[in-house]
């Protein structure tokens, strides 16, 4: 189930009141992919480039707005995406010593299961 469908359906069973389970940032990704769809490449690409960030913190942060970004994107939008660039960042991702940022990588890469 896409994004924008689990928000649907989250937002017809509260009676049209915003669906409180799901979080504000969650939110802003859905707005900003469904809002601005011409964008979503370019936001990927600046997440990308906090891969290589100093902080730990950071890089995971960085690789979960990317999968939940890309992960409920329709499959028109797919083709618009440096699946290239974006696809090794998170694979270095999986090789970094902070267990933090390989669990949050492996969380984002099982948001882009429709990616084959």
């Amino acid at each position: 189930m896409s994004y924008s469908t689990a928000l649907g359906v989250a937002w017809v069973q509260n009676g049209d009141r915003f669906p409180t389970e799901l979080s504000s940032s969650l939110f802003l990704v859905f707005l900003g992919a469904l809002a601005f769809p011409d964008r979503v490449n370019y936001y990927a690409l600046c997440c990308n480039n906090y891969f290589k960030s100093g902080s730990s913190r950071i890089r995971a942060n960085a690789a979960y707005l990317t999968g939940y970004l890309l992960g409920g994107l329709p499959s028109d939008l797919r083709s618009t995406i440096s699946k290239e660039l974006i696809f090794v960042g998170l694979a270095l991702l999986l090789k970094e010593p902070e267990v933090e940022v390989k669990v949050a990588t492996a969380d984002a890469i099982a948001c882009l299961h429709a990616y084959y």
